[in-house]
């Protein structure tokens, strides 16, 4: 994704099930990309992810 995004950017990943989309988030995370460890991170269900460049 790196490659498709300007500095200052981002996209977003929602965890959940479908037909749970328009249900409350129960969390959040920011990451900036290249920034860490894909192994350290956990994302609970209804979780919202946001990846910057």
């Amino acid at each position: 994704m790196e490659r498709y995004l300007n500095n200052g950017d981002y996209f977003e990943l929602f965890s959940g099930w479908v037909g749970n989309e328009d249900k409350e988030r129960l969390g959040e995370l920011k990451l900036k990309i290249n920034h860490f460890n894909i192994d350290e991170i956990r994302i609970p269900e209804r979780t919202l992810v946001r990846i910057e460049k």
